[in-house]
C-alpha cells in the first residue's frame, strides 16, 4: 500500500476517492509512466529530427489503425501521434484514457523483460491517487476493495481448460458502458464455478449438484461451505438475465454483481486448489 502524503497522514489535506473518474494528477502520472515505459531513450537526433525506435514506430502505427481506426495510408509523423497520445490521455474521458493504457500494455513490444515493472507503475499510480481501477490480467478491472483484488488476480493460476478467460470475461461485462452487463457478470462467474466442478471431477451433469456433491467428498469441504456454494449457484441462475431467469426475475445490483464475481472467482480457486492439495489434478 503507498504510503500517503504527510500533509493527509496529519489531517491537513484529504484526497476524494475517483470513482469512474480521472483527476488531472492522475492523467499526469499516467502520462509520465507511459512516457518512460515507451518513449524514454527510443530516439536518436539524426540530421534535424528525432528517428524513433522500430517499437515506438510500429506501436504508433497500430494504435492509429486500431485504436484510433484512422486510414493508415494518411498516417502522420510519430510526433503528431505521440501529440495524439498525450491528448487522449490527458484530455479524453476517463474510459478512452484507460482503454488506451490497456491498447498500449497489450500491443506495445518494446517492453522486453519490464513489462511486469510498468504495470506495477501503472497500478501504483491508480491505488495513490483512489482510483477505483487495476489492470489484473490483462485487461482494467474495477475494484472497490484489496481483498477483491487479490481474488481477482488469483484466477490467472487455474489450469483448467476456459476458466480464467471465463473469469476475465465476467469482469469485463462488469465495465461495460453506458451501463455494466450485471446479469452476464453473474451468470459468466457462476458458471465458471460450475466448470471447476465438472472439469476436476470429470462429471457432465446439466448443473453444478452432482459434480460438486462429488468433489465435496473427495476434498472432504465443510458441508456449510458446500451449502453456501450451491446457494450463490442458485442465486445466479434465477435472476433475469440467469440460466433459468425469465423477464420478471429479480434485477440484482452492480454491488451484488461485483460480490458474485469476487465470490465466485475465490471459491473456484479454493476448490481448483484444494483438488490439487488431495492429488486429484496435477498442479
Amino acid at each position: 500500500m503507498p504510503k500517503r502524503p504527510l500533509a493527509e497522514r496529519l489531517g491537513f489535506e484529504r484526497r476524494e476517492e475517483q470513482i469512474d473518474s480521472l483527476n488531472n494528477d492522475t492523467r499526469a502520472a499516467l502520462w509520465n509512466v507511459f512516457h518512460l515505459g515507451t518513449l524514454s531513450g527510443q530516439s536518436q537526433y539524426i540530421g534535424d529530427r528525432d528517428v524513433w525506435s522500430r517499437e515506438v514506430e510500429n506501436f504508433a502505427y497500430i494504435a492509429w489503425a486500431r485504436f484510433y481506426n484512422r486510414m493508415i495510408d494518411l498516417r502522420p509523423d510519430i510526433e503528431d501521434i505521440i501529440t495524439l497520445f498525450r491528448r487522449t490521455i490527458r484530455d479524453e474521458k476517463w474510459s478512452r484514457t484507460l482503454g488506451f493504457l490497456e491498447f498500449w500494455l497489450e500491443h506495445f513490444k518494446g517492453f522486453r523483460d519490464r513489462q511486469d515493472i510498468i504495470v506495477e507503475a501503472v497500478n501504483h499510480v491508480l491505488e495513490q491517487n483512489l482510483v477505483n481501477f487495476r489492470y489484473v490480467n490483462g485487461a482494467f478491472t474495477r475494484i472497490t476493495d484489496p481483498i477483491q483484488e487479490t481474488a481477482l488476480e488469483a484466477v490467472s493460476e487455474i489450469k483448467l481448460d476456459g476458466i480464467p478467460e471465463l473469469l476475465r470475461k465476467a469482469r469485463e461485462h462488469l465495465d461495460k458502458r453506458p451501463e455494466p452487463d450485471k446479469a452476464n457478470a453473474i451468470k459468466d462467474s457462476a458458471i465458471a464455478l460450475e466448470q471447476v466442478c465438472k472439469l476436476i471431477t470429470e462429471v457432465d451433469a446439466p448443473s453444478i449438484d452432482k459434480p460438486l456433491a462429488i468433489l465435496s467428498k473427495k476434498i472432504q469441504l465443510n458441508g456449510a461451505i458446500q451449502a453456501a456454494i450451491k446457494q450463490l449457484y442458485g442465486y445466479s441462475c434465477q435472476i433475469r438475465g440467469g440460466k433459468h431467469g425469465t423477464l420478471t426475475a429479480y434485477e440484482p445490483s452492480i454491488n451484488e454483481a461485483i460480490l458474485t464475481v469476487v465470490l465466485c472467482s475465490a471459491l473456484a480457486t479454493f476448490l481448483y486448489e484444494e483438488a490439487i492439495r488431495n492429488s486429484l489434478i496435477k498442479p
